[in-house]
């Protein structure tokens, strides 16, 4: 039996209990909360440790919130392009767990088969006049849940995964708060964000997405205003081909998110990374535009080991770029301008691994790197091609098998690059060794146990 009330999802004045023992009919419960929702919407309270099966998935629908109560949705998902959850506008999903049993075969995007899913996924939204009821949803919460997927995709030559959090298009104003993503051998991340489109936009077609964003037919969408604290992920041991291994937060085409206290035991790829993806901001609109990756910050995380990177960032659209190398005239900038700032980092090498980066930027103008400690990797910071006004300070970088800090680049050199306060230590000189290759206007200041060498295309390298 359920009593329902109207109220929004924050508020007790809504409440409704579900009272149907240990074990609830993932049908029962998906009607149970569509009439909430048609009512005028409310929170709906499990009994305490629910079993809740699920054939396809789970929607909560719009001005409802689901507490779980420490019950678990189990969710076997056959159709390629569900989720175990999806979400929608001013809903709510809270303590308990989500796991996903991926069967049939699964879409090849990440948000595929993900545990929980915000947005609508490439391909549902084919027209400005056919926009899918999933995009764009706004105030949305997700809070106190473990998440599983078990999904594994054969796609030339490696196997794709999917995140406990898939974050599509234009979603806004969420929150993702006490989020665990327990060990794994299949699964791609903790929590990812990507862009979307409305329309006829293909990121392999430059010039035809092009003719469509300039009569009106489509444009990009792009997650922004939504704030991730404290996130655990577990062991993420998914092997890395093609840059397609594990992250703990992964953010493509996004502005305004904000992660602060997240904590990662191991991941493949990155604990952190950031891009502008394929396309960037060239075709959104306005309102996205003028935000284009601004507003990412990263705080107080633990990356414990890691195989590649711990952090990674970028701010270029390269398909974009790419297209303007064939003769494209672009409409916005191809490496945006970022205000980017990635503080109280803590990271750490998986000891078996070679050629392992700290902190990596490259193609991005602006960004801001302070409060750092790097240990065990081949190179602690890695400034590479075509980056403008980069701050690193106060970073500590020990055992670095190849070098502390590398900066430059053979074709595209960085310029205007800050190093203040940089310590190093170890036991072979490489690890002490701060690089300055081909570049441009490269300052180091009170800097400790460093020796700094500077190569003849270093260009106006002032060392203090």
């Amino acid at each position: 039996m359920v009593a329902t009330s109207c109220g929004s999802p924050g508020n007790g004045a809504g409440d409704a209990r579900q009272d149907a023992g240990n074990e609830i009919d993932g049908a029962s419960l998906q009607r149970r909360l569509l009439d909430l929702s048609r009512s005028g919407g409310g929170r709906l309270r499990l009994e305490r440790g629910a079993r809740i099966a699920i054939r396809n998935g789970l929607v909560i629908p719009p001005d409802v919130a689901l507490d779980l109560n420490g019950g678990t949705i189990f969710a076997t998902l056959f159709e390629a392009n569900s989720a175990g959850v999806r979400v929608s506008s001013r809903s709510a999903l809270s303590n308990g767990r989500v796991k996903v049993v991926s069967k049939g075969t699964p879409g090849v995007q990440a948000g595929a088969h993900a545990a929980v899913l915000v947005g609508a996924l490439l391909g549902e939204n084919p027209g400005i006049d056919d926009i899918s009821p999933f995009e764009a949803p706004r105030d949305w919460s997700l809070r106190d849940l473990t998440l599983e997927t078990d999904k594994s995709v054969p796609l030339e030559g490696i196997r794709l995964g999917a995140p406990g959090i898939q974050i599509m298009g234009g979603a806004s104003r969420g929150l993702i708060e006490n989020i665990i993503i327990p060990d794994s051998d299949t699964m791609q991340g903790g929590v990812m964000m990507d862009w979307g489109v409305v329309g006829a936009i293909q990121s392999s077609d430059v010039e035809g997405a092009a003719r469509a964003f300039a009569v009106g037919r489509a444009y990009t969408t792009h997650p922004h205003d939504i704030r991730v604290a404290n996130i655990r992920v577990g062991r993420l041991t998914r092997a890395s081909v093609k840059e397609t291994g594990s992250f703990g937060v992964r953010l493509s085409g996004c502005h305004d998110v904000t992660v602060r206290g997240l904590r990662v035991d191991h991941v493949s790829e990155a604990g952190f990374y950031h891009t502008l993806g394929d396309l960037g901001y060239e075709f959104a609109r306005s309102p996205d535009r003028r935000r284009a990756g601004m507003g990412i910050r990263l705080s107080h995380a633990a990356i414990d080991s890691c195989i590649s990177y711990a952090v990674r960032t970028d701010s270029f659209a390269d398909n974009v770029g790419r297209a303007a190398d064939a003769g494209y005239r672009p409409r916005h900038h191809v490496i945006e301008p970022v205000d980017m700032v990635i503080e109280n980092v803590t990271a750490r090498a998986d000891r078996t691994a070679a050629n392992t980066v700290g902190v990596r930027v490259d193609h991005q103008e602006g960004g801001t790197f302070r409060d750092l400690d790097l240990a065990g990797f081949a190179t602690g910071v890695l400034v590479d091609a075509a980056t403008t006004d980069i701050t690193f300070a106060d970073v500590e970088i020990a055992g670095s098998a190849e070098q502390a800090v590398l900066v430059g680049h053979k074709e595209l050199p960085p310029s205007r690059i800050r190093l203040d306060r940089i310590r190093a230590s170890g036991s072979g000189a490489r690890s002490r060794l701060v690089n300055i290759e081909r570049s441009r206007d490269v300052q180091m200041s009170s800097s400790g146990g460093v020796t700094v060498q500077r190569a003849p295309l270093a260009e106006r390298a002032i060392i203090r």
